[in-house]
């Protein structure tokens, strides 16, 4: 029999979250598809791999696969994901710890491709396999869970069970009762010992009825439930499933901020015998088994490309001052460079640092070079295999002139279709040759809408929203700004 009541557990999982305040898994990020098919998936796992953290992934909507995990230096670990172009790869990560006897899972949400109910068990995330034989109070094998499952889509919760019986029969009698709950709570407000709960029973008119529930706890610890929206509930395969609305549960004025500070929810599965005393005209409950606690983090890890698309070096400067090298790193596909640094010509090649981990967006990449030096070049590849270069000559400034200010530019955004043709102007160029391309959100390139010599720093042209003739639909894309060893990434949006 279990010793502490389903709620410890539970509870437990929130207050070592809150003592963190942390996501357990820093600062990720990937590569792009490297010459062994793989991509790299990299971060900082504050366990220091002391609890094996696992990797999984799923191609197309596919059932999750283990990919291999290895430590590198320090806290950062890797894992090798096989991804081919143009299929749809998400991946998540999953860790088990054990704590005063109980095991608690920290894992990364299992997002589905679609909201299909029943989604099969496959393509959610195990959450943990449950000791059979135990119990809280009452025992019966239709109470006993083995395994528990989860996963969400932008819209839905969904849960999945596994018990000793492989059924999960909710009416014993006229007067006794199963139920089954999947309990949900926001670590923000579950110290007020408030849960919600989908809810698997027997309808019982004016009673209880299979639904979301606002759970609450008296101080003997028995649940008081408020009925909040609907569910949607299947056994199928000796497997029972639940599904919610996201918007139902977070939607409740008790529910508390979401996303949270974490972007998280704790997860368990509970089972109770209900039964209708005659002589008082009320339901005890008699507590069965729960499931393995979770907190389940909400990020989608998704790589959805159809090439690798290059990165870019962006506002290349060689502070003279202190010697700093700087400059802006963008890659369309969010891609981390497996190999930047700088190349002084004739001289040491210095490895770079990033000063932020989140490569949706520019991040800057600097360091010390020994000396000032007159030339050299940028080294990126986010795959080992394509490199880019980007030279830096300092002789402009020992002669006196002045380095070329960055690149910039200025368009509307977002710009209308029915509005074509649009400005755009440039500035901070020189007379060299330049080159504007338009790419997509898989990184495509699409084609070039400017190419030609500058005569001043600055050049305005307008664009009619089409190119190689033909004109964009709605959607988001980039356009990439190309002069003399230096770039410009611009991502804009196109509306009717």
């Amino acid at each position: 029999m279990k010793n502490t009541f389903f709620l410890f557990a539970f509870l437990l999982l929130a207050s070592l979250l809150a003592a963190q305040e942390l996501n357990p898994y820093m600062n990720m990020m990937h590569s792009s598809r490297c010459a062994d098919g793989n991509l790299k998936v990299r971060w900082d796992d504050i366990t220091g791999n002391f609890l094996g953290t696992q990797c999984f992934y799923s191609t197309n909507g596919g059932n999750w696969q283990n990919a291999a995990v290895e430590q590198l230096e320090g806290l950062q670990l890797q894992a090798l994901v096989p991804y081919n172009w143009g299929n749809v790869l998400r991946y998540r990560l999953r860790t088990e710890l054990t704590y005063m006897n109980e095991t608690l899972v920290y894992m990364q949400t299992p997002f589905l491709n679609a909201d299909a109910f029943p989604p099969g068990y496959n393509a959610m995330g195990l959450i943990g396999t449950d000791a059979t034989g135990d119990s809280i109070t009452v025992y019966d094998d239709i109470l006993d869970f083995t395994d528990s499952w989860c996963a969400a889509t932008p819209n839905k919760l969904y849960s999945a069970l596994a018990n000793v019986a492989g059924s999960f029969p909710t009416m014993n009698s006229l007067t006794s009762y199963n139920v089954y709950a999947t309990v949900i709570a926001n670590p923000e407000t579950v110290a007020d010992t408030l849960a919600y709960a989908m809810l698997y029973t027997f309808n019982i008119p004016g009673v209880i009825s299979p639904g979301l529930y606002k759970v609450t706890m008296d101080d003997t610890g028995m649940p008081f439930y408020e009925r909040i929206g609907d569910i949607q509930s299947q056994v199928q395969g000796g497997k029972l499933y639940l599904a919610c609305n996201l918007a139902d549960l977070t939607g409740d004025p008790d529910f508390g901020p979401w996303p949270n500070l974490v972007n998280a929810l704790t997860f368990t599965s509970v089972s109770m015998r209900a039964a209708y005393n005659l002589s008082t005209m009320e339901i005890e409950f008699g507590f069965g088994d729960y499931s393995t606690p979770a907190l389940v983090i909400f990020q989608n890890n998704v790589y959805d490309y159809d090439m690798n698309a290059l990165p870019l070096c962006q506002n290349l400067v060689v502070n003279e001052a202190d010697n700093m090298v700087s400059f802006d790193y963008w890659d369309p596909n969010g891609d981390f460079p497996l190999t930047a640094q700088f190349v002084i010509t004739d001289g040491p090649t210095i490895d770079l640092e990033p000063q932020s981990y989140d490569y949706s967006q520019n991040v800057v990449y600097t360091a010390v070079l020994p000396y000032l030096p007159q030339t050299g070049y940028v080294l990126l590849s986010d795959n080992g295999l394509d490199m880019v270069q980007y030279n830096y000559d300092g002789s402009a400034v020992e002669d006196g002139e002045l380095a070329p200010p960055g690149l910039a530019c200025q368009m509307d955004n977002p710009l209308r279709l029915g509005a074509a043709p649009f400005s755009i102007k440039l500035s901070g160029l020189n007379r060299s040759p330049l080159q504007v391309n338009v790419f997509n959100m898989r990184g495509q390139k699409l084609g070039t809408i400017y190419s030609g010599g500058v005569a001043r720093d600055e050049l305005e042209f307008r664009w009619d929203g089409k190119v190689n003739g033909s004109s964009l639909t709605s959607g988001i894309y980039f356009l990439r700004v190309l002069q003399d060893g230096r770039a410009l990434a611009r991502k804009f949006i196109l509306t009717k």
